[in-house]
């Protein structure tokens, strides 16, 4: 079985923590309300320059489904709003407010506060089983 996982920037102790996306989806989809955030052009554009979103996956976009994008507040080292599911979708409604010529606009989002994101942190002993690929983890999976 392969779980969705979201590596959170390094803490102000350079730890890393993951968080598991399948369970915040659920509990998400279950508990809590769609909120509308407003969307910000610099982050879209943050995202993809810094390889976070890659173009082509873009046209894939399907607005007429749009799923909410699943966002944190507070999340180390700066205590800012972070996106760990939905950054293509973000960036997506960003590129369709730019081409209508708006200069404002909201997407839906599923908003965590910090006590809540953080009961998703996959605990140690369970990274030990998942395969995470990410080179600078030391958790790299068989």
């Amino acid at each position: 079985m392969t779980s969705q996982v979201f590596r959170l920037p390094e803490d102000e102790s350079g730890n890393i923590k993951y968080l598991d996306i399948d369970k915040m989806l659920i509990y998400a989809q279950i508990n809590m309300s769609v909120e509308l955030v407003r969307v910000d052009n610099d982050r879209a554009a943050n995202l993809l320059t810094d390889g976070s979103v890659e173009v082509e996956y873009l046209k894939n976009i399907d607005f007429k489904d749009f799923k909410p994008i699943l966002l944190c507040l507070d999340v180390p080292p700066n205590d800012g709003r972070c996106i760990v599911d939905g950054n293509h979708r973000y960036v997506a409604a960003a590129l369709s407010l730019t081409f209508q010529g708006k200069k404002n606009g909201t997407v839906p989002a599923y908003v965590f506060e910090k006590d809540l994101w953080m009961e998703f942190i996959i605990p140690e002993f369970e990274l030990k089983f998942l395969k995470i690929t990410d080179p600078s983890s030391k958790y790299r999976g068989a």
